[in-house]
């Protein structure tokens, strides 16, 4: 039997893990279930074969809904924090709008051990962040997107040239993302140039936008602004403590 191709079977690890994912809504999870069952059917793939691409332990893939406190109205600048420090280490995120004060969500996409070291060291800094500042400071927004760059940079691995695995994990990334938001209409990357260690491969460095809203977004949310994806989750989940 021919070896499937990398590139496939990262697609149908992806949509796996889209079936199993809470923050999907239910329709998306019923598509991807039924896409990739087609797909290892057209292809002859074992279910086991396609178990193993998810990954297993702290190599499989995972997406994780990370809500911020959004009281204050500045759950985007918390929210840019969580996927800047994600995307150190070397997982994907997308902006979930809402408007205050109902809780703003990042969506975290990687492996579960990444997307739960950025979960925890994100949870660490917040307290940080709101045991050096007043609540009520009109500087907040601004202290907590500086010092969540400086959090990054320091857990940001540099790299002198890219590994297969890691072009691999890449590969993986990138399916995961089309996956789960198969209703982005346009992908760009921002460069963490900036405030980034120098060395560092610039696809790592880059954060997921949505440029241009979608017809499909739900009436009971703020319109989507520029910079972020269209709402895709699930309403009802509790704000965190991240405030």
């Amino acid at each position: 039997m021919t070896t499937p191709a990398p590139d496939l079977m990262a697609r149908i690890a992806a949509l796996l893990t889209v079936t199993t994912d809470l923050t999907a809504p239910i329709g998306l999870r019923e598509d991807a279930r039924r896409t990739a069952t087609d797909l290892m059917a057209r292809h002859d793939i074992e279910p086991a074969a396609a178990r193993a691409a998810c990954g297993t332990g702290p190599q499989r893939l995972t997406i994780d809904d990370h809500p911020v406190s959004n009281v204050d109205g500045h759950g985007q600048a918390r929210a840019s924090l969580v996927i800047g420090i994600a995307i150190a280490l070397d997982c994907k995120g997308v902006h979930q709008p809402a408007p205050a004060p109902k809780a703003y969500h990042a969506i975290l996409l990687g492996r579960a051990a990444d997307v739960r070291a950025a979960r925890r060291l994100a949870w660490q800094t917040f307290h940080k962040i709101h045991s050096a500042i007043d609540p009520g400071d009109p500087q907040l927004p601004d202290f907590i997107i500086g010092y969540g760059r400086r959090v990054a940079e320091a857990i940001a691995r540099p790299r002198v040239f890219i590994t297969p695995d890691e072009l691999h994990h890449r590969g993986r990334l990138h399916a995961l993302l089309t996956a789960r938001f198969p209703r982005l209409n346009t992908i760009t990357v921002e460069s963490r140039t900036d405030w980034l260690i120098a060395g560092r491969a610039a696809a790592d460095r880059d954060a997921v936008r949505e440029l241009r809203p979608t017809e499909e977004a739900r009436p009971n949310r703020a319109p989507t602004e520029a910079g972020h994806t269209p709402d895709s989750g699930e309403d009802g989940n509790p704000p965190s403590d991240d405030r």
